[in-house]
């Protein structure tokens, strides 16, 4: 009866949306999703794989006179990556939500933040508590790391970034350190020189550059290479992108890796 009433009460707040939102980033919008809150969502950007009615441009190329027109209630964007699109946006008379989550606290404050702008809060509460309630499951597994989105040229993540604290859930330790940003070039030479237990491939076709690796030269005498510790995951948009379904692919690597 109470989850019924909650709908109810949901729904009708829900219609009291004249306008809508616009998610400028496919993470905020699966939050937004997560939250119950999609009924309301009346544009996304290209990348998002959300089917709204309206696309408003690309992630770094936004329509701004599209959104203007648009009047939607609520505009939901990053920081430092979208800085120059809120700029712009902020010149006009619109309520625009910046998002900024480097860790898994960051993601819990957030639904909580999103939570309150659209009186769920206690929803929220009940996100954060499932989050909290897998990572509570890991024992740390203390073995070093290094993860790759790229191959040509090396691009890598330090511990510094949301994907660095997922890992670092379960006791893994990553080999790059804090470096200066999200997404850092790196160099086979550096990889030797850390010589990481695990390394992990987060891009399409991954088994194609395990390949690569597996019959370099250079990597031959590395502990990942010895001990065939190079993990492939092609399906990656959940640890890239933010959100409670990283938490959920948080496990099911963690699950992985124990085997």
């Amino acid at each position: 009866m109470k989850k019924i009433l909650f709908l109810l009460s949901m729904s009708v707040y829900l219609l009291s949306f004249s306008k809508g939102i616009i998610s400028l980033t496919p993470n905020i919008t699966k939050m937004i999703l997560d939250l119950g809150v999609n009924d309301t969502i009346i544009g996304t950007v290209k990348e998002d794989s959300y089917p709204s009615k309206i696309k408003v441009g690309h992630f770094n190329n936004v329509n701004i006179e599209q959104i203007v027109k648009l009047k939607p209630d609520y505009i939901f964007c990053a920081t430092i990556s979208q800085e120059k699109i809120y700029q712009k946006l902020r010149k006009f008379d619109l309520n625009i939500i910046q998002i900024s989550i480097l860790s898994i606290n960051d993601l819990k404050e957030n639904y909580l933040k999103i939570g309150n702008i659209f009186q769920i809060e206690e929803h929220a509460k009940e996100i954060n508590k499932r989050i909290d309630s897998i990572i509570k499951s890991f024992k740390p597994l203390e073995q070093t790391y290094m993860g790759i989105i790229w191959y040509s040229p090396i691009i890598t993540f330090g511990e510094n970034t949301f994907q660095g604290d997922l890992l670092k859930q379960f006791g893994l330790k990553n080999s790059m350190g804090n470096v200066r940003k999200w997404f850092t070039m790196t160099s086979k030479e550096k990889i030797v020189k850390k010589d990481p237990q695990i390394f992990f491939i987060f891009m399409k076709k991954g088994h194609r550059i395990k390949k690569k690796i597996m019959k370099s030269k250079t990597f031959k005498n590395l502990s990942f290479v010895k001990q065939d510790r190079i993990i492939i995951i092609e399906n990656y948009d959940d640890f890239l992108q933010p959100s409670l379904r990283s938490i959920v692919f948080l496990q099911k690597l963690y699950d992985r890796l124990k085997k």
